[in-house]
C-alpha cells in the first residue's frame, strides 16, 4: 500500500504497447509509488485503478447502487491518461460499459465493425490485438468533465486524451 489507501496490485500500467503490473515497474531504492506512477505519467503511460469502489467510499455507494438497479454485480476501474496520449489501442469490452468523464478531456472512437467481429463476444473473451482489428471508419466524439457514454457489450473503442491530463471512470459488470 502507499499513502493514498490504493494497494499497487490495483494499479496496472499501460505504457502504449504493454498493460504491466505496478510491482514489476523498475524502481529505485529511495523511489516512492507516487514517484513509479508520477514517472510513468511523464512517460506518456495511463494509470487504471482497479476496483476503485473499494478505495473510495463514494464511488463504493454508486457502484453499489447501480448494483441494485441493474441487478448484478458491478466494478468500477479509473484511468488517468496523460496529455496527448491515447489510453488504449482500439479493443471491446465484454460487458456494457458507462463511461463517466471526471477531468479534461478525451476523444473517442468508435468502431462499427472490426475484423473477427461476433454480436455479443463471451465474457471470457480474450483480447487478441492481431485478431481484432477495426475494418470501418470511426465515429469520433469528445467527452468533457461530467459527460456520460454507454458503451454497448463488444462495441470497439478507443480514446485519445487532449491537450492536459484526463481521468474517467468506468463502470460495467463484474466478472465473476
Amino acid at each position: 500500500r502507499d499513502v493514498t489507501g490504493v494497494q499497487t496490485c490495483a494499479l496496472p500500467i499501460f505504457d502504449g504497447t504493454h498493460l504491466r503490473r505496478f510491482v514489476d515497474q523498475p524502481r529505485r531504492a529511495e523511489q516512492t509509488n507516487f514517484d513509479i506512477v508520477a514517472e510513468n505519467l511523464r512517460r506518456a503511460a495511463t494509470i487504471r485503478i482497479r476496483a476503485v469502489d473499494q478505495f473510495d467510499p463514494r464511488l463504493g455507494g454508486l457502484i453499489r447502487g447501480l448494483e441494485q438497479t441493474l441487478v448484478g454485480q458491478c466494478d468500477g476501474n479509473i484511468y488517468l491518461t496523460p496529455p496527448g496520449s491515447a489510453g488504449f489501442p482500439p479493443h471491446f469490452d465484454t460487458t456494457d460499459v458507462f463511461v463517466v468523464q471526471c477531468a479534461g478531456r478525451k476523444h473517442w472512437r468508435i468502431f462499427e465493425q472490426y475484423a473477427n467481429m461476433t454480436e455479443l463476444p463471451p465474457m471470457e473473451s480474450g483480447w487478441e490485438p492481431g485478431r481484432f482489428e477495426p475494418t470501418s471508419k470511426p465515429r469520433e466524439l469528445a467527452l468533457d468533465k461530467g459527460d456520460v457514454l454507454h458503451l454497448p457489450r463488444g462495441v470497439m473503442h478507443s480514446a485519445h486524451c487532449t491537450d492536459r491530463e484526463s481521468m474517467h471512470l468506468k463502470i460495467g459488470r463484474a466478472h465473476v
